[in-house]
């Protein structure tokens, strides 16, 4: 058992979307493109798995169609087979209330790419989703690997899958487009783009840009605002023998809006209101859930140069350096103010773990200006309620009259800088490909906890810049270097596949604050190793139309660095493994005659050592620090099916579904774990349908998706019921011949169309983890939600 801090409280986004879930595969060299950050093309209203040894499949750009251009381009997986992505927000942009969940395993144990390169871990302060890299319509492809990631993936997390995301290249003539969307909840987004077209020797380079603002869905006046700014660019130079693709990807949040989990009583009591509230009242208690207050600020700045050398047809060499900038913060309102002391009783205004009888809370202050202690001085007796002045029975009326309440705006900060490079060298010689390849990345993070005193809690939330004290200050490291090789051979029907790959993890960790004995915390390190962790695949074409596949993959997850907070309580840091899982997947692909698509995968995975924060104590405890613990709950297993179609039936029109199986289980009775009980938050059964037509410029489409009930609790004795959402979206473009305008193009969207009240996840950030029994919390699903869009081409 490992005793921690609890993570800073800074949020993840949910979005209907429809996917046309078909399975006709593309040429074998698609999945390492998408692995190594090639782009994958799609033909148009067709989502595809790649052809490979391993379940996978693939969303593109026309799946977009179902969605706002405001939405998250995390909400393009979210009708793939075995996929559960759930968001408390219509427009995926708050990621506290994001989950993604693939076959059991939650989001941090997925890995996720933007063109070959690692967004970093998903947890706050050390990396982000790749909605914060990319806006929809710099959007090329997506392939989810369900279970078995590819050897060469750079993640240091992918014990469940991969989200390999590609982006869109310049266009060959330059032009441009004006996008402006609006919709519910005061949605304004402007969407801006250049392309350069081809020039100097066939250079092309293009610029994006968007602005947006919406409200929360929740509440009216002040009820919260997300403002969001981001800029995507890419530049690529062909050479004789070389070609220089260099990216940049910025995007400011400020603020970013959270949703608060709520109980599934209050759900059943008023299913639109996760009681915050939107309406100052002047007192602490009650405004500490001001909706305005429940804000996060993010900004992200990625770029990138991937530089392609072909020597031949025989070999190629790929070198991709990368660095990326991430700072924010995320704040609440504590309805009191917090006082530390050191040994000798003297105020601290920094200070880190504090022992018992050196820390308060302060709720209210006479009127000189001095603490009011929720304690009888005469008596040592405290007040029954510290945050009610009429428990402090031996004030007299005149000093009660002159009290003035305290409140606290606290902000848990990070900064993180990431910088690396993925490299490989590719040989070819005739049905034989070898690679072979690395992954070096160094991550320096920082992560504080700042104080500010709210000058009039009776007016305002306005506080004070300066803060009045600092918990904890932590300052990380890791170094990550991953090495691997990969073999294919094709003999006739049957192609072969086979790699390793072993990864170096070095972490360290200092506690920059005196604790309050005058010393600083010993810095601590440890080494996070993987062993060997072989991959083997086969695929067997029955037909030039179908085939079998089956692989087996060994993946890994690197212990966080959070861990390392242990050392200031005496545990050994040293003692956590990461964790490893086992997957075996086997299926079938068919892909008829371009018309109809099919597959079916069976898959199996065990993984061990899973690394669980657990605390009785929720997130909204703003102070509380050194209430959870690591604890290794052993693992979980989970089989399952995944089956996927798709049909052309002429005219325009295309039918696809989805349906998946998921029996995932703990295997370990641990502390509040139960073995044999379901995985919290893992649907049983999902099931998907879409209707689509394309013709003469229109564009229509239907989607829906059933998704079964979900427990809360790690004992299964309260569950999330079940639901079914459907979206739609209709559009026309125009185009047009000459040197003016290009096209002119409407598209109208509706999320949750029939507006259907549903719990979307469980909300692990505000129970800091699910409990043990119920009740558990959980985040609101939105209701519907329309945007309209206009464009234009010029």
């Amino acid at each position: 058992m490992f005793t921690s801090h609890l993570y800073p409280r800074i949020p993840s986004s949910r979005l209907a979307m429809a996917a046309m879930l078909t399975t006709a595969p593309l040429f074998a060299q698609g999945f390492a493109d998408a692995v190594d950050g090639g782009t994958v093309t799609l033909d148009k209203y067709v989502v595809q798995s790649v052809a490979a040894p391993t379940a996978n499949a693939v969303a593109g750009t026309q799946e977009l169609k179902f969605q706002s251009p405001n939405s998250s381009v995390l909400d393009v997986v979210s009708q793939l087979p075995g996929v559960n992505l759930s968001q408390g927000d219509p427009f995926g942009g708050d990621d506290w209330s994001t989950r993604i969940v693939i076959r059991g395993f939650d989001t941090d144990q997925l890995g996720y790419t933007v063109d070959g390169l690692p967004v970093g871990q998903t947890g706050y302060g050390g990396g982000t989703k790749p909605n914060r890299f990319i806006d929809p319509e710099s959007l090329s492809s997506v392939v989810v690997s369900q279970g078995a990631s590819d050897v060469a993936s750079p993640s240091s997390q992918a014990l469940g899958g991969t989200l390999a995301y590609s982006t869109v290249d310049p266009l060959s003539n330059a032009g441009g487009t004006i996008k402006y969307t609006t919709g519910s909840y005061n949605l304004s987004r402007v969407y801006l783009r250049g392309d350069t077209g081809k020039f100097a020797g066939g250079q092309s380079a293009y610029l994006s840009f968007s602005r947006a603002s919406y409200n929360r869905w929740i509440g009216s006046g002040s009820n919260g605002q997300t403002e969001r700014l981001h800029l995507d660019g890419k530049w690529i130079v062909p050479l004789q023998s070389a070609t220089f693709t260099t990216s940049l990807h910025v995007d400011r949040i400020d603020p970013e809006i959270n949703y608060q989990g709520i109980s599934k009583a209050d759900f059943e009591s008023n299913p639109h209101w996760d009681r915050l509230t939107w309406n100052w009242t002047g007192k602490p208690m009650i405004d500490q859930n001001f909706a305005e207050t429940w804000t996060t600020k993010r900004n992200n700045i990625a770029a990138d140069t991937r530089v392609d050398l072909k020597f031949g047809d025989s070999l190629a060499v790929v070198m991709h350096p990368y660095f990326h900038h991430q700072q924010g913060r995320g704040g609440w309102l504590p309805p009191y103010q917090i006082r530390r002391f050191d040994l000798s009783g003297n105020p601290s205004s920094e200070s880190n773990y504090t022992p018992s009888g050196h820390a308060g809370t302060v709720f209210f202050k006479d009127a000189s200006g001095a603490d009011i202690l929720p304690v009888n001085p005469a008596t040592g007796q405290a007040a029954s309620n510290p945050a009610d002045l009429s428990s402090y029975t031996w004030l007299t009326d005149a000093q009660k009259s002159g009290a003035k309440a305290l409140s606290s705006r606290r902000y848990s900060q990070y900064r993180m800088n990431r910088y690396g490079d993925v490299s490989s060298v590719e040989w070819t010689s005739g049905e034989n490909t070898l690679t072979a390849g690395m992954w070096n990345e160094v991550q320096n993070r920082d992560r504080w906890r700042t104080w500010h005193a709210v000058i009039d809690p009776s007016t305002s939330w306005a506080y004070d810049e300066t803060p009045y004290a600092t918990t904890f200050s932590w300052d990380y490291q890791t170094i990550t270097n991953q090495l691997y090789v990969k073999d294919q051979y094709k003999l006739g029907d049957l192609t072969l596949t086979g790699g390793l790959k072993y990864y170096l993890v070095h972490l360290k960790a200092r506690q920059k604050l005196l604790n309050a004995d005058g010393r600083f915390s010993p810095e601590a390190s440890m080494d996070s190793n993987s062993p060997v962790l072989p991959s083997i695949g086969v695929q067997y074409e029955l037909t030039p139309k179908d085939e079998l596949f089956a692989s087996y993959t060994r993946n890994f997850k690197a212990v966080p660095d959070s861990v390392l907070e242990i050392i200031d309580t005496g545990h050994d840091p040293a003692t956590a493994k990461p964790e490893k899982s086992s997957n075996i997947d086997f299926g079938y692909r068919y892909t008829g005659n371009q018309r109809v698509g099919f597959s079916a995968t069976g898959y199996y995975a065990k993984y061990t050592d899973k690394l669980m924060y657990l605390t009785t104590v929720p997130s909204k405890v703003y102070d509380a620090v050194g209430t959870g613990a690591y604890v290794n709950i052993g693992g979980i297993k989970t089989y399952g099916l995944e089956l996927a179609s798709q049909v052309r039936m002429g005219g325009g029109f295309t039918v696809s579904g989805a349906y998946s199986y998921t029996h995932a289980t703990y295997t370990n009775t641990v502390d509040a774990i139960t073995a044999d009980k379901r995985v919290v938050d893992t649907p049983e059964h999902m099931l998907s349908a879409s209707l689509l037509y394309s013709r003469r410029g229109f564009d229509a489409g239907i989607t829906g998706k059933y998704v079964s009930k979900r427990y809360g609790t790690f004992d299964n004795d309260e569950y999330a019921s079940a639901y079914t959402l459907a979206d739609a979206f209709v559009g026309y473009t125009r185009e047009f011949s000459g040197d003016g305008f290009k096209s002119l193009s409407f598209a109208l969207n509706v999320s949750n169309v029939f507006d259907k009240s549903y719990l979307a996840n469980t909300s692990i950030n505000d129970l800091g983890s699910p409990p043990k029994h119920g009740p558990s919390l959980y985040l609101i699903g939105p209701p519907r939600t329309f945007s309209f869009t206009a464009s234009l081409g010029f």
